[in-house]
């Protein structure tokens, strides 16, 4: 199964810093020590900045044979960037193509190899903002390797409030204990794009070979809604892995498909008496008197799929369900970010 990252956010803040030349007395003196700056897409709030990225790792390739292999930049206190030992230029113009990525320590469930600088078997935790950047054709005349990152991951946020029964003005008691997000890959390869990501190029990389579907875990503890939508997160999870949304065609039987399962309780606000759930309700959980509840992530009605470097905002309106399923009628709204900005 392939998954393409077919759309992108084209949204860059520039802001170039070089290193500089001090201590290379030894070095030849007819070439010029490869110079790197760095910049990375505006984005939604709690992910990697160009000003708060502080470290990446490269590979450089002259002839399809690697020239710098797995070297890691680092940031250094007036805002350039240094690595050990020094790398020069090949001579004659030869061209280097370079390979980036950020964090310098991402988990991967298998080694990256000199031939081939694409990310192998990514196992996604939920918290890191993977980067990728691709400099195509660098030679001794580029003053500095500039670095375009893109964000490689999809950021997910699940936003909630109560509803309020028409046909009562009196206010429900919602009480969210846990939300969790089921059927999603969370491992899974990344192909480098072929092109340099320049701000003006809108190529991506690629997400082939998805495994290994997992929960995760985005809220645990107790939070009362109100009428105004608030997002729930305890955990810091938020980075997912493009891929297709399975459909969930039924939830509650069979737990297939993609979806976000709810654990709460709701009570007449005024009285202080439950509402949902009872005890004869499907989905009751006898270990916290509370109940779940579904909402498919794809059910043909939203979206069909997370797509790299978007942030996608699912608001989940849960009122008193109309059966004892859990599968509630929620009124739900997607803003599916076109900027970042």
């Amino acid at each position: 199964m392939k998954i393409s990252s077919s759309l992108f956010i084209l949204a860059t803040a520039l802001a170039f810093t070089a290193c500089s030349d001090n201590d290379d007395s030894g070095a030849p003196k007819d070439t010029a020590k490869i110079n790197f700056s760095v910049s990375v897409p505006k984005s939604p709030r709690a992910v990697t900045t160009t000003s708060s990225i502080n470290q990446f790792k490269t590979w450089g390739y002259v002839n399809q044979k690697v020239y710098m292999e797995d070297v890691e930049v680092n940031r250094v206190d007036n805002g350039s960037w240094s690595y050990q030992p020094a790398q020069y230029w090949p001579a004659d113009e030869q061209k280097v193509n370079f390979y980036s990525y950020s964090p310098a320590d991402l988990r991967t469930a298998t080694p990256n190899t000199p031939d081939n600088p694409d990310i192998p078997g990514f196992i996604n935790g939920g918290k890191t903002d993977l980067l990728y950047g691709v400099n195509i054709g660098e030679s001794s005349k580029s003053s500095v390797v500039k670095i375009n990152f893109r964000h490689a991951l999809a950021q997910v946020k699940f936003l909630f409030k109560r509803m309020t029964p028409p046909d009562s003005p009196q206010p429900i008691d919602v009480k969210v204990r846990n939300v969790t997000v089921t059927g999603t890959y969370s491992t899974a390869s990344f192909h480098f794009p072929t092109e340099t990501t320049a701000a003006e190029n809108p190529i991506v990389g690629e997400w082939v070979e998805p495994t290994d579907i997992k929960d995760m875990a985005i809220f645990d503890g107790e939070k009362s809604l109100t009428d105004e939508a608030v997002e729930l997160n305890s955990t810091g999870n938020m980075f997912a892995i493009p891929q297709d949304l399975t459909e969930s065609t039924d939830v509650t039987k069979t737990d297939n498909g993609a979806y976000v399962k709810v654990l709460c309780d709701i009570y007449d606000q005024k009285t202080g008496t439950k509402l949902w759930p009872s005890q004869s309700d499907e989905t009751y959980d006898p270990a916290t008197e509370a109940g779940y509840l579904y909402f498919p992530l794809n059910n043909n009605s939203v979206i069909e799929q997370w797509d790299a470097g978007r942030s996608y905002r699912y608001v989940l309106t849960i009122g008193v369900p109309k059966d004892s399923s859990g599968y509630i009628d929620f009124d739900i709204t997607v803003d599916d970010y076109e900027e970042f900005d």
